[in-house]
């Protein structure tokens, strides 16, 4: 049996955006003469390469790349594509997607910090060796996150910003710390495999015509749960529901992704690596 992998990830909201107190317009201001700041709804090839090379997770722990990233990308809903370039070339970007979430039962417009990557070259990551251009880059990536926030805080009068991010990761939390985010709850996620997973004949699709009775029965048993988000409800089709006697009893969202895992830590984390491979399931 494959064992369990436990992920740890936090969300995060701003407490205090930011400390300063002079206000720029971030679409114009240039970082620097050959560094400026772009902006698009529309995601562009550059952002899909960047995104789809991106090693996520934890350096030294557990790191993945997504597989599928060209097909769900389109996807996102209400995107807003931030992208930091030199020369013409990308160095960082971050996608802010807009969502209406549940907050103390109140609908709240949101955005969720769905991508923030950079070019390996720029941050901890890198192999750059000259500490100078690697500080200098690394302060670029600060100023730009504060600008993209700065700007939709002004135009959007003080929007609540949060993320999931992954506890172990040291460099996460620190931004999150210096852009003024809090920590309001803690997620364990757990993934796991059967060798031989068997078919039930009680677990099934949720139909189209029941979609609407179900949407508001999840609303019903969650009204005073926060960052409740509905939008991706019956994407593609993936909601499934479990039937007793005839009865919906359960239900779930299950999107199949792939990821491919290019690091485990510890011995058998390496070990995984090379066996995980050649198993044929």
């Amino acid at each position: 049996m494959i064992p369990f992998l436990f992920f740890m990830t936090k969300i995060f909201f701003p407490n205090n955006l930011y400390i300063q107190t002079q206000i720029v317009n971030c679409m114009e201001k240039k970082l620097s003469a050959t560094v400026s700041i772009k902006q698009s709804e529309k995601v562009t090839p550059e952002v899909i390469t960047l995104l789809k090379n991106t090693l996520w997770g934890t350096p030294g722990q557990t790191q993945y790349q997504h597989l599928e990233t060209e097909k769900t990308i389109h996807d996102i809903h209400s995107p807003i594509y931030f992208n930091l370039e030199r020369l013409d070339s990308l160095l960082c970007t971050v996608c802010l997607a807009g969502r209406e979430v549940n907050i103390d039962e109140r609908q709240i417009d949101s955005h969720y910090v769905r991508y923030l990557a950079a070019n390996p070259a720029i941050n901890s990551n890198g192999k750059r060796k000259n500490v100078s251009i690697r500080k200098e880059s690394r302060g670029f990536v600060k100023q730009f996150m504060e600008e993209v926030f700065l700007k939709e805080a002004i135009e959007n009068k003080k929007p609540l910003f949060y993320a999931y991010v992954e506890s172990d990761n040291e460099q996460s939390m620190h931004l999150c710390e210096y852009y003024g985010f809090r920590r309001v709850s803690t997620m364990t996620t757990m993934a796991f495999s059967r060798f031989s997973p068997k078919i039930s004949k009680n677990i099934r699709r949720a139909l189209p015509a029941e979609q609407k009775q179900i949407r508001e029965e999840i609303i019903k048993q969650y009204p005073q749960h926060n960052f409740m988000y509905l939008e991706h409800i019956f994407y593609k089709d993936n909601y499934f529901v479990a039937e007793v006697d005839g009865k919906i009893v359960a239900g779930v969202q299950s999107n199949p992704m792939r990821w491919a895992f290019r690091n485990l830590p510890g011995i058998s984390g390496k070990l995984l690596l090379k066996i995980l491979p050649h198993i044929i399931i």
